[in-house]
């Protein structure tokens, strides 16, 4: 079942589109992040669900009931900010207990939702600490608990773990998981980070210049980019630029020549022009042992420009011939008997699966 239904959403300043003609579904129950850069756009359509903002263009549903006009303090969404926004001279109770003494609940009710929000977000036995007293982790906590207390129908979150340590992101992030697991909320998560967006989500939409990209689950957003931003933006992914010499309709597949080398790989439908950019995961490039025969089809040649062993994995940048960029390399629990050195001259092979092609207007940046 949809819960939040976004329509067309357009939201201007000035001439500026930062929200441009977005339409989403947002499952009930579902974990549902926004991601990408700085001034995509993703900030200001969650501020227009929450009703801080009000759209210039379409619509916005909450089960079947428009929202577009109602105030934001009405529309039963609990929201948690970047910036912790705890109120300084109020206790961890006080501030966890502000939203409910606003709705004038009665105080055993308080006390008892207050309560076990200090449990779900474990800080039971700080409620009379002020925030001053508290680690940046623990206010996060205190907002966390502020927004669930008042038992919203969507919880909004607007990147709670940028102001964290990396260890303690890890962490807290797992702990938002688990909580929506438990309350089963519908939560809608704003972040530029890619790699907390593919652990927390269950489907993600990746947002470029007001526009969504993509809409999927974490495994089709990695592994099936629809565009070269996408597969630039999420992990990492070389690019190459290429020719198309030959294509078969009946297998939908091209042979690209990239500067001398035959490259076998499937042709999406929207590619129409022979000049195209290919792109493939560091992971799905292979290094053939023998680099003494002639590169066969899907093989390309090339040196070794640097080497960085990180333990479970070793990195090779390699410069293929005939070409000025290097392209990167990821080998998973390298050998180190096997390992490469800078100057060596190795065979690299990608299969034909791994190789996605994308049409010249999204030449290489």
């Amino acid at each position: 079942m949809v819960l939040v239904k976004i329509e067309d959403l357009v939201k201007r300043f000035g001439t500026l589109s930062a929200v441009d003609h977005v339409s989403l579904d947002i499952r009930d129950g579902e974990f549902f992040t926004l991601l990408g850069p700085s001034g995509c756009g993703k900030t200001t359509l969650l501020r227009c669900i929450a009703g801080f903002w009000k759209q210039d263009n379409g619509h916005i549903w909450f089960d079947d009931e428009l929202i577009d006009n109602i105030p934001a303090h009405k529309r039963e969404t609990g929201m948690v900010f970047q910036n912790y926004a705890v109120f300084p001279h109020l206790n961890v109770y006080d501030n966890i207990a502000y939203g409910l003494k606003a709705r004038r609940l009665n105080s055993t009710e308080i006390k008892e939702r207050v309560r076990r929000a200090l449990e779900l977000v474990r800080l039971s036995g700080l409620d009379r600490r002020i925030p001053s007293q508290l680690s940046g982790g623990q206010q996060q906590r205190v907002a966390l608990a502020r927004s669930l207390v008042i038992e919203p129908r969507v919880l909004l979150m607007d990147e709670p773990l940028s102001n964290l340590d990396a260890k303690l992101r890890v962490e807290m992030r797992n702990d938002i998981r688990k909580l929506q697991n438990e309350l089963k909320i519908t939560t809608i998560y704003v972040t530029h980070d890619q790699e907390e967006a593919l652990t927390i989500s269950d489907r993600l939409a990746v947002m470029n210049m007001g526009k969504v990209e993509q809409i999927d689950n974490p495994i089709g957003i990695y592994q099936n980019p629809r565009s070269k931003y996408v597969a630039g933006f999420i992990g990492q992914t070389n690019f190459v630029e290429g020719e198309i010499r030959s294509f078969d309709k009946a297998s939908s597949t091209a042979i690209v020549d990239v500067g001398g080398f035959e490259i076998d790989a499937p042709l999406p439908e929207l590619v129409t022009d022979k000049h195209v950019i290919l792109a493939v995961r560091p992971e799905k490039l292979k290094i053939v042992e023998d680099s003494s025969q002639p590169p066969a089809r899907n093989e390309l040649l090339g040196k070794v420009e640097s080497v960085s062993f990180l333990g479970s994995v070793a990195e090779y940048q390699i410069k293929p011939e005939g070409r000025e960029s290097t392209i990167l390399v990821r080998v998973h629990e390298p050998k180190p008997d096997q390992l490469k050195r800078q100057g060596d001259r190795v065979k690299i092979h990608v299969e034909n699966e791994a190789v996605m092609i994308y049409p010249e207007d999204s030449r290489v940046s």
